[in-house]
Formats: structure tokens, C-alpha cells, sequence
């Protein structure tokens, strides 16, 4: 569903439970309708792990669809930068690590 401020007011609100709409402009982000609020909701994936964060409430004055886009955007760029590679070894590392475990425990 394309969320708009108009589509995110008039989501109706629930008599039980919670409900999520999705965005359709940026993935993982989406507005949780509970019986009294609607909160913006964001869920980062980092390969097998997610980790759900709750962005604020809807309340068009301070806090829009349009600042939730704009901080969603921010923690998912975060999220990628943190990201940290080891560094690879080299040949000689590798060859110098075989021969100090392994060769010892071969056959003469």
C-alpha cells in the first residue's frame, strides 16, 4: 500500500489488537494501528537477524509520514555504514598458518 499523510489519517483504528500497513516507498517501514494510537514502525535486516524500531507515533503537527521516511532512510544508511569486514588473510598468512598446524601431524 502507497502510504500517504491523507491514508495514514484515515486509517480507522482497532477494536483489538494492532494491525501493520506496509509502505510500498521504502521497505521495513510501516504504520502499527492500535485501538487508541498510529505508530511508525521500522524493521532493519541485517542477513538472518531483524531488529523492529519504533520510529514515534503519527501526529501530523510534529511527527508525518514524511519525517518518517526521512529518519527511516537515516537508520537504514546507518545500518549499512556499521557494517564492518573483517579483513581477508593473504597466501603467505594461510601457508604460514597450515604449515604450523598441519605439518607437524603429518607422516614423515
Amino acid at each position: 500500500m502507497k502510504l500517504t499523510d491523507q491514508t495514514s489519517r484515515g486509517l480507522p483504528l482497532g477494536d483489538k489488537g494492532q494491525r501493520y500497513y506496509h509502505d510500498t516507498a521504502i521497505a521495513g517501514l510501516a504504520v502499527c494501528v492500535g485501538m487508541r494510537t498510529r505508530t511508525f514502525t521500522l524493521v532493519i535486516r541485517s542477513g538472518a537477524k531483524r531488529k523492529c524500531v519504533t520510529l514515534s507515533q503519527y501526529n501530523p503537527p510534529r511527527f508525518t509520514l514524511a519525517l518518517a521516511r526521512e529518519k527511516a532512510c537515516n537508520l537504514l544508511a546507518a545500518e549499512r555504514l556499521s557494517k564492518t569486514e573483517f579483513p581477508r588473510p593473504t597466501f603467505e598468512e594461510t601457508l604460514e598458518t597450515y604449515y604450523r598446524v598441519h605439518i607437524s601431524k603429518l607422516r614423515k
